[in-house]
């Protein structure tokens, strides 16, 4: 037989390809079994592994429900600062305002409830110095028991 029709095994690790020598060359560009980087995070995995990589991958990108497209490491970040879809809750919670509503709203709701707010502030603010007045009386109280 010539060199070229001779038979030749796979040279990756797990490969089972036996076949003429002279197709050995395309077959190592296209073997399931041959390194391969990961084009997002540069690990190094057979092909056949690839796409079972992607899957973990921390860099492969995902599409968030906005549209955006970013990687799976930061799309917990993404959602919980920047996503305009995310719902968020008033910056005014803890003075009362209990509205809810998509983070692209904000602006929106801030701007159609200024006077609301304010109310709710000065409520809080008397209620805060009638606080204060009862625990300054109180510490009197007991600095002079």
């Amino acid at each position: 037989k010539q060199w070229y029709q001779r038979r030749v095994r796979g040279k990756n690790v797990g490969c089972e390809f036996l076949g003429q020598r002279r197709s050995i060359d395309a077959h190592q560009e296209n073997c399931d079994y041959r390194n391969v980087l990961c084009d997002y995070c540069g690990y190094e995995t057979i092909f056949l592994n690839l796409k079972e990589h992607w899957d973990d991958c921390m860099m492969f990108p995902v599409e968030c429900d906005c549209n955006c497209v970013i990687s799976r490491g930061e799309i917990e970040d993404h959602n919980l600062n920047d996503c305009p879809n995310t719902i968020v809750d008033c910056p005014f919670l803890t003075q009362g305002c209990n509205n809810q509503f998509a983070r692209s709203e904000l602006q929106h709701h801030l701007d159609t409830h200024t006077n609301a707010h304010l109310t709710l502030l000065s409520s809080a603010d008397l209620e805060n110095k009638i606080k204060i007045r009862q625990i300054s009386t109180e510490y009197n109280r007991l600095l002079n028991s």
